[in-house]
């Protein structure tokens, strides 16, 4: 199976951001899906937001402070 993923469909800014999430502690309990992680798989289109998901509970106002650290 192969286990590249399709970068392309994603801006630089996106490919950027999504980098410097990646490394955030934070959002290892958050998953990608919806369009844009099909998009990464199968470069079916180009992709224009990021669908995080998490099924646990959690602070929104803490992760907005931790986003606009």
């Amino acid at each position: 199976m192969k286990s590249d993923l399709y970068t392309d469909v994603l801006t630089e800014n996106q490919l950027s951001l999504l980098k410097m999430l990646a490394e955030q502690e934070f959002i290892r309990n958050f998953y990608l899906a919806g369009g844009t992680a099909l998009a990464l798989q199968i470069a079916h289109r180009r992709s224009l937001d990021f669908d995080f998901f998490n099924d646990a509970d959690f602070n929104t106002t803490s992760l907005v402070l931790e986003l606009n650290e």
